[in-house]
């Protein structure tokens, strides 16, 4: 048990930059595509 509590900080440190860039691409993507969608609806209620 005292091991898997050493180990945790570390992983914690670790990931805690991947979520942080994954969080912001996956907010870009989402932004990318809720633009899409809008500009889609846009051009199909414009025509």
């Amino acid at each position: 048990m005292t091991s898997r509590t050493d180990t945790n900080p570390q992983i914690h440190t670790k990931n805690r930059s991947l979520p942080t860039g994954l969080v912001i691409l996956s907010a870009f993507v989402a932004g990318l595509a809720s633009l899409m969608f809008d500009f889609d609806t846009a051009v199909i209620s414009g025509a």
